[in-house]
Order: C-alpha cells, then structure tokens, then sequence
C-alpha cells in the first residue's frame, strides 16, 4: 500500500484536468493515467513514478 498522499488540492486538480484533456483529446484511458502521473510527479518530483501512479489511479477511480 502506497503511504504517500496527494500533497494538495492543486496537485489533485493539476492530474485530474491532465487526464480529462488525454481522454478528450482522444488518448486510451492507460495513456492517459501516465501523462496525469507524469504531471504529478513534476510537481512532486521526489515520489517514485511507481508511488505517483498508484497515487493518480487511486484519486482518478475516487471519483
């Protein structure tokens, strides 16, 4: 289990908009989940990409 959290509300936004333009744009929803963990990661760049991406599909399915 992933111990780290989402470190603010405009980390949550940031990916959550990231991946409603990939889906829009026309990108798989797998595509789309990388490029939001991607997006996460520049903005907490000491999270593992492995971490971030649990992370992002975690708050991505919260919803």
């Amino acid at each position: 289990m992933v111990d780290r959290t989402i470190q603010t509300s405009a980390d949550m936004t940031a990916v959550r908009v990231a991946y409603a333009e990939q889906i829009k744009s026309g990108n798989t929803p797998e595509n789309a989940c990388i490029l939001a963990t991607i997006v996460y990661q520049q903005r907490q760049p000491t999270v593992s990409f492995d971490d971030a991406r649990s992370l992002v599909k975690l708050l991505l399915h919260a919803n």
